[in-house]
């Protein structure tokens, strides 16, 4: 038994017996730091939703004291501001190389992801309530799914398709029957319009994702911010 005891405790029998229970030791932290990580990425989304379902409240009540331009304006205004001096002071080198390889690029990422995108936004929401306009802003994955199949020949699946078919159908018959007001010509219009802004938002996402695959995604949505912003300020002119 004695001999059986000091086999066991030798060092080299004691490295084979814990080596293993180091390196599983090693495997659960980085499964708690992933899972760690996995959690941050879900409140992140969480904020976001809060975020942006609040976006919709805001402009409906902000503009009934002033035009939708201007509304637009005061939205990416101080965000363009932000984002910009964040870009000189910290990603100047980025944004160069950036501005380089797909200069023109910019300009229609500018255009759909930013300008576009917030004028329909904030003039549709008009004459549409805060509920229905933001249910018309989750027809987003819609259009980039359509947009993804044309442009990008990603094969739409029937499951895919059914389920976004189902989403935008309720979409469409919570906005006629449950908008809280008369769906009337001015409502209708709105509606059109509003439609613009997911529509809009799935070309950027479209003409963005192999620019953000060589560059990353903060310094194309710092840039864009910044750029994008520019044309609003000759609407407090």
């Amino acid at each position: 038994m004695d001999a059986v005891v000091g086999a066991i405790a030798t060092p080299d029998v004691m490295e084979q017996r814990h080596g293993p229970v180091c390196g599983a030791g090693a495997n659960r932290e980085g499964e708690a730091i992933d899972m760690k990580r996995e959690w941050l990425v879900y409140l992140g989304l969480l904020l976001v939703t809060l975020i942006w379902g609040n976006v919709f409240v805001a402009n409906k009540y902000l503009l009934q004291f002033t035009s939708p331009y201007h509304l637009a304006a005061l939205r990416f205004v101080p965000a363009g501001l932000l984002f910009g001096l964040f870009v000189l002071i910290a990603m100047r080198r980025e944004a160069l190389a950036l501005l380089r390889d797909v200069r023109w690029k910019m300009f229609w990422l500018c255009l759909f992801g930013v300008v576009l995108n917030t004028l329909a936004l904030t003039i549709g929401q008009q004459s549409v309530p805060a509920g229905a306009g933001s249910l018309v802003a989750s027809t987003n994955p819609l259009f980039t799914f359509i947009l993804s199949a044309i442009f990008l020949g990603e094969r739409p699946t029937l499951k895919k398709v059914f389920g976004l078919a189902l989403a935008f159908a309720g979409v469409v018959i919570i906005v006629r029957f449950a908008g809280g007001q008369e769906f009337d010509v001015p409502y209708l219009l709105g509606f059109i319009v509003l439609i613009g802004s997911p529509f809009f938002w799935a070309i950027y996402t479209i003409m963005a994702k192999p620019i953000i695959a060589r560059h990353g995604a903060l310094v194309v949505t710092a840039t864009t911010t910044a750029l994008g912003s520019i044309p609003f300020l000759f609407l407090f002119a």
